[in-house]
Formats: C-alpha cells, sequence, structure tokens
C-alpha cells in the first residue's frame, strides 16, 4: 500500500512524494502562480536530461488493498512504473483520461486554468527520482521564453500534463530502481 493521509506503505515500500491534503497542492499553485505574476526573471533549472524516457499513463486501479494506484509505461518499450497515489488524483487522473467532465473544476483544473491566465504553457512532466521511497517530479513550464521548473508530487504533476496535453517522462534511473515488466500483480478494480 502507498503512503496515504494514514500512513501506509506499499509492500514495495514506494509511495509518491507526499501524499498529503490538497491544502499542500493548493499552497504548491498558489507559490506557482506567484513565480508566474512575478515574471521569473532568471530562468530556473531545466529537468530536461537525454535520459529522459516517454510514458504514457496506462492504467488507473487500485490494488488488492483498495489503494489508488496509475501504472506509467514507456512509449516504445514494456515498462512500467506503478506509483501508489490518494483517491482524490486518481479520481482526477481517470475522469481526464475518460474525457469526463467534473460538475466543478477540481484543484488540478484550478492549476490548469491559472498556468493558461498568465500565459504559461506546460512543457513536460518528469518523474525524477525515487527517494527513501516516495517518488519525486518536477512540472515544467515555459512563460514568455523562460522556463520555469516546479517540484511536485508525481500525481499532481500527471493529472495538470495530461489536461495540458503536456508529455510525461521517466528518468530511466526511475525505472532501473522501480519498474516492472508487467502489470502489478495485485492490480484490482479500475478506476
Amino acid at each position: 500500500m502507498p503512503n496515504s493521509s494514514s500512513g501506509r506503505t506499499h509492500p514495495t515500500g514506494a509511495r509518491s512524494r507526499g501524499a498529503q491534503p490538497n491544502a499542500v497542492l493548493r499552497c504548491g499553485i498558489a507559490a506557482a502562480a506567484l513565480a508566474l505574476l512575478a515574471g521569473c526573471t532568471e530562468q530556473t533549472r531545466t529537468s530536461s536530461r537525454g535520459d529522459d524516457v516517454p510514458v504514457e499513463v496506462v492504467l488507473v486501479a487500485r490494488d488488492s488493498n483498495d489503494v489508488p494506484v496509475i501504472v506509467l509505461e514507456e512509449t516504445d518499450g514494456s515498462r512500467q512504473l506503478p506509483i501508489w497515489i490518494g483517491v482524490s488524483e486518481a479520481r482526477s487522473i481517470a475522469s481526464e483520461m475518460e474525457e469526463r467532465e467534473p460538475p466543478r473544476p477540481n484543484t488540478h483544473d484550478l492549476a490548469r486554468q491559472m498556468i493558461a491566465s498568465f500565459d504559461a504553457t506546460v512543457v513536460r512532466v518528469v518523474v525524477t527520482e525515487l527517494r527513501e521511497s516516495t517518488y519525486y517530479a518536477v512540472l515544467d513550464l515555459r512563460r514568455d521564453g523562460r522556463n520555469i521548473s516546479l517540484d511536485s508530487r508525481p500525481s499532481d504533476a500527471i493529472a495538470i500534463a495530461l489536461r495540458a496535453g503536456a508529455p510525461i517522462f521517466v528518468r530511466a534511473s526511475v525505472f532501473g530502481a522501480a519498474a516492472l515488466t508487467a502489470q502489478p500483480e495485485d492490480a484490482g478494480q479500475q478506476i
């Protein structure tokens, strides 16, 4: 089981970075908005590296313990990366993949609208590392020719990337640390 607000972890020990309440996401969105409003006068680090592997979300499901998991699969291969995430993030990703409009905008819809309203674009998302059983990601934006790279939970970054039509990548080293060659055996009901 992944890390969730109840503090559970998956048997492999892997979890997504800080599966915390939506308040943390809202604070991250506020920080991104401030960075965009400030004009980001200096170019921040870029997450682009030659060993980034393009992936797509192939599954959003619940494992045998009823915990949501997304599975990323490399576009030109068979390696897969399961990332256990929170329920609201799983619903958000699944609804976007199924092109279902929510009755009200959710936090990821808000983030996408804010990014667009500041004349920025989502360039890409990269799951950058697996450290101490926690996945880390960055959300790369571009505004006025400047690159902005924001730290993010993989689930939030992926949900925003799907809404923006931006590509998703996984660092090759992350695949090396946690890749599967088949779907998780404990995958249960699809979300």
